[in-house]
């Protein structure tokens, strides 16, 4: 449920893990998604 309008309310949420660990997930997301590219990469150039 959404608050009203003008409502003054707020809800802290506490970070689960840190900026670091945050950072090396998003790392993680782009080298692996390279890393899943490359066996199409080789079949395309003929290897």
């Amino acid at each position: 449920m959404l608050p009203s309008r003008g409502s003054t309310q707020t809800k802290t949420v506490e970070a689960t893990f840190s900026q670091r660990t945050g950072m090396i997930y998003i790392f993680n997301i782009i080298v692996g998604t390279g890393a899943l590219a490359l066996p199409k990469g080789f079949h395309e150039g003929g290897f």
